[in-house]
């Protein structure tokens, strides 16, 4: 008990009560360890001076954010493009040739997450264990990584590949992150896109080119992804450019666009 004590150490004693709270919530064990070996230290001496009033100094720095990493903002001046299309739709190459000519910052979520992952933090290695698992990635977590990369990216033009794939995350990202600019939608007749993806299949190698899941993709983008172009398009943010020709002819469309948006070529 407290009774009997002098009064520098009762003081002492309820702050070291007190920051032990702190410790628990913050995990920081030694700086409990710390405090109470301090206290007994100064018990068995029974310090009786009381001239210094000085609380218990301890060996970790306390704070209602200690623990989390302070989330760093987008700027007021970024300027952002969504990049949306179909499966097969060509949006990698043109993002490719985007960043070339115009300097913009290029951003695949799918490419985050897998940086994430290969970075081997707490975060990462949760990632890796839900998509082993087969489980869906939180859209807070995707939505998270892309505002770090931005907030911390430098220049003011990104591009965002293939995001948001579903109205609520639109909506999500423009409550933490910042609405976008614009929309880039490269459309094409689904049997343009379906060719083109059985043609890539027979070389790709990837495990997601095969007819029966080229469908489900489809029947995805359908659902989910095309009421994110709707919900832009009332917006006035959508520029439709036309998937089917080639890439030399689709990206002069990609730099009417930008340009008639006050987006300027990068200087050489």
């Amino acid at each position: 008990g407290l009774e009997g004590s002098p009064p520098a150490l009762v003081s002492r004693r309820r702050e070291a009560t007190r920051l032990e709270v702190e410790v628990g919530q913050c995990s920081c064990l030694e700086a409990s360890r710390s405090a109470r070996t301090t206290l007994a230290e100064e018990e068995g001496a029974r310090e009786d001076d009381d001239d210094s009033g000085t609380a218990v100094r301890m060996g970790c720095f306390f704070s209602s954010d200690y623990g989390k990493d302070a989330e760093p903002e987008v700027g007021e001046d970024a300027q952002i493009v969504f990049v949306l299309g179909g499966p097969g739709s060509g949006k990698g190459t043109q993002c490719d040739l985007i960043v070339e000519k115009y300097g913009f910052a290029h951003f695949s979520a799918g490419d985050l997450l897998r940086a994430e992952v290969a970075s081997g933090s707490e975060l990462g290695k949760g990632l890796e264990a839900t998509m082993k698992e087969g489980k869906l990635v939180s859209s807070s977590v995707t939505i998270g990584l892309l505002k770090k990369a931005i907030a911390t990216a430098e220049g003011d033009k990104f591009l965002v590949d293939g995001f948001p794939r579903a109205l609520d995350q639109a909506t999500e990202f423009e409550e933490k992150v910042r609405p976008c600019k614009l929309v880039l939608f490269f459309d094409a007749p689904t049997r343009v896109l379906q060719k083109r993806l059985m043609k890539r299949a027979k070389t790709s190698g990837r495990a997601d080119d095969n007819a029966e899941t080229i469908k489900k993709r489809f029947d995805t983008f359908e659902n989910e992804s095309m009421p994110v172009i709707g919900h832009y398009e009332k917006q006035g943010k959508v520029a439709k450019v036309s998937a089917v020709p080639d890439v030399k002819k689709i990206f002069g469309e990609v730099c009417k666009v930008l340009d008639a948006n006050g987006f300027a070529a990068a200087e050489a």
